[in-house]
């Protein structure tokens, strides 16, 4: 996670950045995350992405944080982010939940975990039931014709093995 930030993170808009950078901005909105690991302070996520290396106003040193991870702004209105918050990185201005995005990932990841482990076992018991009902209805075919011509000579298990081919 940390690596496709690092490569694809271009700026801190929706405008100017690539597809995937813009998706980035969008997830620090929508999740109230900031990076991929906890901002702890100017030194983060983003000091090796190309918005603090290249272009932005993180390389200009206007930003140390995109305003995209700032407090109650949507994607209309991150631009009037308070310095506090994308400048100097004042604690309670920006989001600071703990690695909230690997920590849906890997419940993500759990749940497909769980939900595919449910549906095996539902195939697996619904196979047994199906064969134990097929088995059923064999035997009790057998004995059926069996038991309606009692003096033919013929047995259940006579009968078994001309529908098994024993």
């Amino acid at each position: 996670m940390t690596s496709s930030l690092k490569d694809n993170y271009w700026n801190d808009n929706f405008t100017t950045g690539t597809k995937i950078s813009n998706e980035w901005n969008h997830l620090f909105i929508d999740f109230e995350c900031c990076g991929v690991n906890r901002v702890a302070g100017t030194t983060n996520d983003f000091d090796h992405t190309s918005w603090c290396t290249t272009n932005g106003s993180c390389q200009a040193t206007a930003s140390q944080i995109p305003k995209t991870c700032c407090k109650g702004f949507t994607e209309y209105d991150y631009q009037n982010a308070h310095p506090d918050c994308h400048s100097s990185v004042s604690p309670g201005y920006y989001y600071d939940k703990k690695e909230v995005i690997k920590e849906r990932i890997q419940f993500d990841s759990f749940s497909e975990d769980i939900l595919r482990e449910g549906l095996r076992v539902i195939l697996v018991m619904g196979s047994c039931s199906c064969l134990s009902l097929l088995g059923t209805c064999v035997i009790g075919i057998c004995l059926k014709k069996t038991t309606s011509k009692p003096n033919n000579g013929s047995t259940a298990h006579g009968c078994l093995q001309k529908i098994f081919i024993f």
